[in-house]
């Protein structure tokens, strides 16, 4: 639930009210953003939101709402991102260059200049480099060992075993009760066991390089937020990193936040891959060439798909509409050709030829009363080659 109260609201700053309590915070803005759930952007300075929920300021249409609100955004810095992820339960990512992990607590030096602690608990993966077999191990996480991927000679080697830890260039795994050391020069990645973690929600943070962690405000206090990835976990995050808060609304979810009910992923030729969360099948940024624009448009959500593959998500909030972006990655260079499809209860909704040439094509359908929505990529003509469709900026949407 969330509570509100009137607040005056200093120029240049936003302030939200989410959780439960008081945790109110300054965002410092060079320039304040306010998205809507409609999928639209606006500039303007808020200036307060009263009690019952409705927000005030220049440029903020009247009668705003706060529950119409997606995100308050700042303008981004430019930095780059680590080289290497660090996958943690809920779907989050932190890009680091760094990282240490010794008695079950992992240190993470971002490279917007955070430190931040993790619980080795709600560690799933650390890549160093991304490969297919990478991809499909994390994908298909073990629930009893932990599993090194390895670059040799030979190719990629899969050792199972149980993690130790990561320091001064080696990570440790005990294989068959005995101790050893793995150079980090010659590892791909580390999977490790799937605990079952049931993860919280309500909140996304992104830092400034791009790292992005889900979860559920706890606190705001002492220049830090206290971010619970689950109910046994938390993790602090020094606010002045922070570059975008997104708040769950009960009028908007992004499929790439749900866990989808039903999969079904098959190739003919090209390589096995799984569907990605805001990435392109590649784990790019999703991007769609729009016409008579010099460079491709980035979307920050959305899903990266190949044909085949069809994804069943549960309307389980009594959601209204379905909203989309439908186009084949910009990453192609032009090439791909596929079917994309939307049902919902198993009735066709929306069907298109979509090939690397084709604008992006926006979806919005209803699916009032529908238990199901279900997307699916075909292969078209030429089979399933460079057939990377996006479904950019899926959404259920209670308008």
């Amino acid at each position: 639930m969330i509570f509100f109260a009137s607040a005056k609201i200093q120029p240049i700053q936003v302030f939200v009210a989410i959780g439960i309590g008081w945790l109110w915070s300054p965002f410092v803005l060079s320039q304040s953003e306010i998205q809507w759930i409609d999928g639209s952007v606006t500039s303007a300075k808020i200036e307060s939101v009263s009690v019952d929920g409705v927000v005030l300021g220049d440029g903020v249409p009247a009668d705003t709402r706060l529950e119409k609100i997606v995100a308050y955004q700042t303008e981004a810095p430019n930095i780059a991102p680590g080289a290497v992820e660090v996958l943690i339960a809920g779907q989050s990512r932190l890009l680091t260059n760094s990282i240490e992990i010794q008695d079950a607590t992992a240190t993470v030096s971002t490279m917007s200049g955070t430190k931040i602690v993790l619980p080795l608990d709600i560690i799933e993966a650390v890549v160093f480099t991304r490969t297919q077999r990478v991809n499909k191990q994390i994908a298909d996480r073990s629930d009893s060992a932990d599993t090194v991927i390895v670059d040799t000679p030979d190719g990629e080697k899969v050792v199972a075993g149980i993690f130790e830890g990561m320091g001064q260039g080696k990570l440790g795994l005990n294989f068959n009760g005995k101790s050893r050391k793995i150079g980090i020069e010659k590892i791909n990645a580390v999977s490790l066991a799937n605990l079952g973690l049931k993860t919280l929600a309500g909140a996304q943070i992104e830092l400034a390089d791009g790292s992005v962690i889900n979860g559920q405000i706890q606190s705001i206090e002492d220049g830090k937020i206290t971010f619970g990835i689950t109910a046994n976990h938390a993790i602090d995050i020094p606010w002045a990193s922070l570059f975008r808060l997104e708040i769950q609304s009960d009028s908007l979810v992004y499929l790439s936040n749900l866990q989808p009910s039903a999969v079904e992923q098959k190739t003919i030729f090209a390589p096995q891959r799984s569907w990605q969360r805001d990435r392109s099948i590649e784990s790019n940024p999703i991007r769609l060439q729009v016409p008579q624009q010099s460079s491709p448009k980035t979307y920050r959500k959305g899903i990266g798909t190949h044909s085949y593959c069809k994804l069943e998500f549960a309307n389980t909030n009594e959601f209204e509409r379905f909203q989309t972006i439908a186009g084949i990655d910009a990453e192609t260079n032009g090439r791909g050709d596929c079917q994309m499809s939307v049902y919902a209860d198993g009735i066709k909704l929306w069907s298109q030829r979509i090939t690397g040439q084709t604008p992006p094509q926006p979806i919005d359908v209803d699916i009032s009363g529908m238990a199901t929505v279900t997307l699916v990529v075909e292969p078209g003509e030429h089979f399933d080659l460079a057939d990377h469709a996006d479904w950019a900026d899926a959404k259920f949407v209670k308008p």
